[in-house]
């Protein structure tokens, strides 16, 4: 944004964070030019270009359990702990429920949080 902006300095340019279904609903609605999100699908009367790819891992703290395995957590395991996680409408909890279906689906979870950020802290 910062080097649009020395581009072309009479452009206006806004930064608005939110998860992906509210993301496809401020372009829908004409309140956002483009927008940038994670997930499986595309809302229709939206096109899309895939622009890079992220990797979901399993973050813990040093003293969990978990840390010392010297193999992962295997699928049906991970969906049968509560976890903390991004809220319903985020292209990471999208992905993430995907990946569970065939093992059960996700536990009730810990905390849903409206951020990544959030969610690493």
């Amino acid at each position: 944004l910062i080097a649009l902006r020395g581009e072309r300095p009479d452009t206006a340019v806004s930064l608005h964070a939110g998860n992906s279904a509210d993301v496809a609903q401020r372009v829908l609605g004409h309140e956002a030019d483009l927008g940038f999100v994670e997930g499986l699908s595309v809302p229709d009367g939206l096109d899309s270009a895939v622009i890079g790819q992220d990797r979901l891992v399993v973050a813990v703290a040093p003293t969990h359990p978990w840390a010392r395995r010297s193999k992962g957590v295997q699928a049906a395991e991970l969906a049968s702990t509560p976890l903390i996680l991004r809220e319903r409408g985020s292209g990471t909890r999208q992905v993430l429920d995907a990946a569970l279906a065939t093992a059960g689906g996700l536990a009730a979870p810990l905390l849903e949080l409206a951020s990544t950020t959030a969610v690493k802290a």
